[in-house]
């Protein structure tokens, strides 16, 4: 009897759980409609499309590829970066960026770079690494607003204290040291999610877990 409550109070509880970090979509990466390439599109060979690899895929049918080679003349670091359109977000109260991304070429594509415009034009997302986070195997980065988290360092200067409201375009950067390289990044399911994990500068009061 006792084992069947507790089953019973389980099958209840699911539910509350799924709906606290229920996720939205926010760009399947289906399709490159209404994404650009802002940088790196002025080198030869430069191209963004669709990947039905599916290495690279994590949800749906495909993914999207932005692969490019650094000019053989450059001396510093060379990007390439996808822009693309997702609905009107907030990323206030715990809402938290999910996306799924990889790299067939982790040696070269050693920067991983996300940041949220609003309707403005105006960066209110920023995180940047160099750390070569990106692997040959899809993985899924969370980034929580005004954080550090996860090898993805928060880069407070670049959003001057905006508000992360209304983002409407993100910018997916990868880059390499090197020149005269191929280099690509692989994206897709790109969301949002909730997370208890909040920046230390939201805290507005002192947790009770530890009673004195």
């Amino acid at each position: 009897m006792k084992l069947l409550t507790i089953l019973a109070l389980i099958a209840t509880a699911l539910p509350c759980l799924a709906q606290h970090d229920a996720e939205t979509m926010l760009n399947p990466c289906e399709t490159t409609e209404g994404m650009t390439i802002d940088t790196g599109a002025d080198w030869p060979g430069t191209a963004l499309e669709v990947n039905t690899d599916p290495r690279y895929i994590t949800e749906g049918a495909a993914s999207v590829r932005l692969s490019g080679t650094s000019p053989a003349d450059a001396t510093g670091n060379s990007y390439l970066c996808l822009a693309l359109p997702i609905p009107p977000t907030d990323f206030t109260d715990g809402v938290t960026l999910r996306l799924d991304a990889a790299t067939s070429t982790p040696d070269q594509s050693e920067a991983l770079y996300v940041r949220g415009y609003n309707a403005a034009g105006e960066c209110v997302l920023s995180w940047a690494s160099w750390s070569g986070l990106l692997t040959d195997r899809m993985q899924t980065f969370e980034l929580h607003p005004g954080m550090s988290y996860a090898g993805m360092a928060w880069e407070a200067d670049a959003v001057e204290g905006r508000e992360p409201r209304g983002v409407v375009k993100l910018r997916i950067y990868t880059g390499t040291h090197n020149a005269g390289q191929a280099f690509d990044i692989f994206v897709d399911n790109v969301r949002t999610g909730r997370s208890e994990v909040q920046s230390f500068q939201n805290v507005t009061k002192m947790s009770n877990a530890c009673p004195a």
